[in-house]
């Protein structure tokens, strides 16, 4: 179900920070965004994570529609 699958991509959007993989975390906290109900709890620590990845990455963009999406 989502609730599981929601778990498991905040795991390993941990794991994937820890290792270094910002590609990979900014991935799993997509999914993480995607699967929770916007203004959660999970759901914002996914929303810090991906834009923080997305600033490592030099996606720009990105990070900027990101924390505009944090402020509504």
């Amino acid at each position: 179900d989502d609730a599981t699958r929601s778990a498991l991509h905040s795991i390993l959007m941990d794991a994937e920070r820890w290792a270094g993989n910002v590609e990979g975390c900014l991935r799993a906290a997509r999914e993480v965004m995607g699967l929770e109900p916007a203004r959660s709890d999970r759901w914002a620590v996914a929303l810090q994570t991906a834009a923080l990845s997305a600033f490592k990455l030099g996606h720009s963009d990105e990070m900027r529609r990101l924390l505009e999406l944090g402020r509504k």
